[in-house]
């Protein structure tokens, strides 16, 4: 029996590269909703195929920072988007001549309404694992699984 490589889980990957690739997902996701807004042929890409929008505005989905492994986010998930209902509930309120500085909380920002009615929710899409064809390994099916990281379903990115 060969002996396992010390090897890099999808999902386990390294704090840098992850804390990384979370702040160009962040910056990446609002520059494509702010060229979505202005954009038709752009928003019709995203909403058809969001992995080549975002790589469209420069993100690929891998960490610039050199670590034991790459860390890519397309192998940790799949990102759909979709277009917000049209509930009026769900639009922006423009904020006028507001001078509050807390906005960031939801509660004092333009999508207060839409925010408190769950109208702007995300939809997280969780893939269940099959069992182990013999049961005796599902304690260390799960163990493996965490290990994974894949139970908590956000993990560094």
């Amino acid at each position: 029996m060969t002996e396992p490589k010390n090897v890099s889980l999808a999902g386990d990957e390294a704090f840098l590269p992850a804390v990384n690739l979370i702040y160009n997902w962040r910056s990446t996701w609002v520059r494509a909703i702010a060229r979505a807004w202005v954009d038709e042929e752009f928003k019709k890409l995203l909403v058809e195929d969001a992995k080549q929008a975002f790589e469209k505005m420069g993100f690929t989905g891998t960490s610039e920072i050199l670590s034991d492994g790459e860390v890519d986010l397309w192998n940790l998930l799949d990102v759909e988007v979709k277009l917000a209902d049209d509930n009026p509930d769900n639009q922006y309120v423009n904020p006028g001549d507001s001078t509050d500085a807390n906005v960031e909380q939801f509660t004092h920002n333009g999508w207060y309404r839409a925010v408190e009615e769950g109208l702007l929710k995300m939809k997280l899409t969780l893939t269940l694992p099959p069992e182990p064809s013999d049961p005796k390994w599902n304690a260390l099916a799960l163990g493996d699984y965490e290990a994974a990281g894949k139970i908590y379903p956000i993990t560094g990115c």
